[in-house]
Formats: structure tokens, C-alpha cells, sequence
């Protein structure tokens, strides 16, 4: 595997061009502009790359990820073809998770379900697993 950096972050137009109407919309009227991690990491996620975003707390990298996903979950959703599978699995420290869900998953959410007039069928799990204590 070989790791690359990216460069040179996108305009927001072009991060706009991939954007699903309905989250375009939902972006645009709650943030107006992207964060600089988000400009370096929303289209390398919407092409499917791995990509490792590192930028200070609060700078949008939980938002970043999500979006994407939730920008191909609404446009499967919309052409109905949407399955009831996992298509995404998040990891995140436990102290963390529930904040993050909340905030940049349901949260945007149920803003965009309401910005579309209708119930999403986009289903949320949280599975907390704690790890035993292992002596090695």
C-alpha cells in the first residue's frame, strides 16, 4: 500500500458538483463554506479512497466523513435502491462516540429529512463493545 498526500485542496464549487440537491441545500444553509479538512477530503471519500484526515479538534473531520456517506445514503434513498445492509461502519473511541453520532450524524439527519419534507429510510446502529481486560 502507498501512502500520498494530497496537496492542493478543492474549491467549493467542486465539492458542490458531487453533492446530493438535498445535502448540497442542507450544507449550504447551515456552514456555507467547507472547512479546510473537508476541502482536502470529501471528494477523495465520495471516490471511495481510504483517507486518513489529521486536523484539530473541532475543524469538521467528524462532519467530513459523514457527509460523504450520507451524500450516497440520500442519493441510493432517492432512486430507491437504497438496501437494508451496512454500508458503513465508524469507529470511534467510546468517550467520543455518542457525541459524534449525534452531532454530525442524526443531527444532520433529521435536518435534511426535514429540509425534504419526508422520513428518510436511513437507519442509524450504535454497537458498543467493550473490550476485556487481556494480560499478555
Amino acid at each position: 500500500m502507498t501512502i500520498s498526500y494530497i496537496k492542493k485542496s478543492e474549491e467549493d464549487s467542486e465539492i458542490y458538483k458531487i453533492l446530493n440537491p438535498l445535502v448540497k441545500q442542507w450544507f449550504k444553509n447551515k456552514f456555507k463554506t467547507f472547512s479546510e479538512p473537508q476541502k482536502y477530503a470529501i471528494l477523495n471519500i465520495h471516490k471511495c479512497r481510504n483517507t486518513l484526515v489529521s486536523a484539530v479538534t473541532g475543524s469538521g473531520k467528524t462532519l467530513t466523513a459523514f457527509l460523504a456517506v450520507l451524500n450516497e445514503l440520500i442519493t441510493l434513498e432517492e432512486n430507491e435502491i437504497l438496501e437494508n445492509k451496512t454500508y458503513c461502519i465508524y469507529i470511534s473511541p467510546l468517550k467520543a462516540l455518542n457525541q459524534d453520532i449525534q452531532v454530525n450524524l442524526i443531527e444532520p439527519l433529521k435536518e435534511i429529512e426535514e429540509l425534504s419534507g419526508k422520513k428518510l429510510k436511513i437507519n442509524i446502529q450504535v454497537i458498543h463493545q467493550q473490550q476485556k481486560n487481556k494480560k499478555c
